[in-house]
């Protein structure tokens, strides 16, 4: 349907940044979890324009 449907748009420049963290604690009980998502995060922003700031 429409209502479903994504879309993206470019801002203007100067384009806003954002940084985004994961942080846990050492030997966190979900550790496993937090690794997917950040493997989730790195392969979604894999074809982006990013810099990444350390993994």
């Amino acid at each position: 349907t429409r209502s479903s449907r994504l879309l993206t748009g470019c801002f203007a420049d100067p384009a806003p940044t954002r940084r985004i963290a994961l942080a846990m604690r050492t030997g966190a009980a979900r550790a496993a979890e937090y690794a997917q998502l950040a493997a989730a995060l790195r392969e979604a922003m894999r074809d982006l324009p990013v810099r990444p700031v350390a993994h």
